[in-house]
């Protein structure tokens, strides 16, 4: 049984940017920067040098080819490998035959430069967080995204391309730059790059990372600077797990309602109170340490609720991202007026659900369902799990995810919880 992709394609940038895959913080800021230096496109990179993955021996070699940067280095290049490998660089598989470089640890900007892009991956995570600030109702999100480039592209002329690497107190900020200005690279936006910009689905939880940020930066001159990335990176995973939290909440209330009475619309207006949010993440947290106290049973208790959401949340996930095709294919063939933006949001999409497009749903969910029926079978035979779908008699489009549900529910279930524990950095 092989189903075809175009049935069980899961992301919806609408919805949220991210695959939900497990997700490393040094590799969404070094993605972060390619966007903070080109306005949203990555980078395209030409390296002048021979060798196409970069090393830890690379980065040795650079400090002992250099004794007017790093003197003294060429007579301990063991040590300098330890050094390299233990404080400057970001490795996978640390310590196995295996292990490799991702990148120079994201303390300055221009860190993605010097990385290897096959080992890089963040699953959209990167551009979430660009897009989703650089699209808030507020300019609270440009603000947080110009004082992240200040502070990550600091000690750097962008007119004449040179840099003060003595500007940091750090050593391991001044090292990498320097050994970054050796790397002899080109770098311009890619022009394949393509922008999607949809407004954040949750409002709220975007300005409210935003001026967090702000917060945490007013202190960049009284904290040390690898501190304060460490904080950054805390801050920033700590509020993209709360923002999935409210979606557990709220994209299967924007379904349930079919546009009705979306929840967030006085927010998504900008004239949202706080306190009248009906999708805020609330957890208990135990800070008490007692596995078997009382504490521990409200914390379990209160994880276990949003973990119980994440069918429900799966199932809106599909419903909206099919009727996203379903709402193109209606414009392709003029049966819809233009949406008021460059295509159809969250709120407008859920709208298809109600009377006034039934028969037009029905039909072309039909033709969906009978493809997605035909990938099912096995020897002409539809297994018995699949087949009872079938007979409840429910209309194409709820038995065309149902199926849906069933055949990819539990991967992106599984999937969603490792994102979740990453985000909220569990381990």
């Amino acid at each position: 049984m092989a189903v075809s992709k175009k049935h069980t394609e899961f992301r919806l940038p609408k919805i949220t940017y991210i695959e939900f895959k497990a997700i490393e913080m040094d590799r969404v800021l070094t993605n972060l920067f390619m966007r903070l230096q080109n306005n949203g496109f990555t980078s395209r990179l030409m390296r002048r040098y021979r060798r196409v993955e970069l090393t830890v021996e690379d980065f040795v070699q650079q400090a002992i080819n250099n004794p007017a940067q790093f003197s003294g280095f060429a007579a301990h290049p063991e040590i300098v490998a330890s050094w390299v490998e233990t404080h400057l660089v970001d490795v996978v598989n640390r310590g196995k035959p295996t292990q490799a470089v991702v990148a120079l640890r994201p303390l300055h900007g221009f860190t993605y430069r010097q990385r290897n892009a096959s080992r890089t991956r963040d699953y959209g995570t990167a551009q979430h967080i660009y897009e989703s600030l650089d699209n808030t109702h507020a300019n609270v999100g440009p603000l947080a995204l110009g004082m992240l480039k200040d502070f990550f592209f600091q000690g750097f002329d962008a007119v004449t391309g040179k840099a003060d690497p003595t500007l940091f107190t750090d050593v391991e900020t001044q090292a990498i730059l320097t050994l970054m200005l050796m790397g002899e690279v080109q770098d311009a936006p890619d022009p394949k790059t393509r922008r999607e910009k949809y407004p954040p689905l949750c409002n709220q939880g975007i300005e409210l990372m935003a001026e967090d940020i702000m917060r945490l930066l007013t202190y960049r001159d009284h904290v040390p600077r690898t501190v304060m990335v460490d904080y950054l990176k805390i801050l920033i995973a700590f509020h993209l797990f709360i923002y999935h939290l409210r979606l557990f909440k709220l994209l299967p209330a924007l379904v349930q309602q079919k546009g009705a009475r979306p929840p967030c619309a006085t927010c998504l207006l900008g004239t949202h109170n706080t306190a009248d949010c009906t999708v805020q993440a609330k957890l208990f947290v135990d800070l008490v340490g007692d596995s078997r106290g009382h504490c521990a049973v409200l914390a379990q208790s209160s994880a276990d609720g949003y973990l119980r959401r994440i069918p429900a949340f799966i199932k809106a996930h599909y419903m909206v991202r099919k009727l996203n095709e379903f709402a193109d294919e209606q414009l392709q063939r003029k049966k819809v007026p233009e949406p008021t933006e460059k295509s159809f949001t969250v709120p407008e999409l859920v709208k298809f659900l109600q009377r006034d497009h039934q028969q037009e749903l029905e039909m072309f969910f039909f033709g969906q369902r009978r493809q997605l029926g035909d990938d099912l079978k096995e020897d002409g035979e539809i297994a018995p799990e699949y087949q009872k779908i079938l007979d409840l008699g429910l209309p194409e489009f709820d038995t065309y995810i149902e199926l849906l549900v069933a055949i990819r529910g539990d991967y992106h279930r599984r999937y969603i919880r490792d994102s979740l524990d990453a985000m909220s950095l569990k381990s």
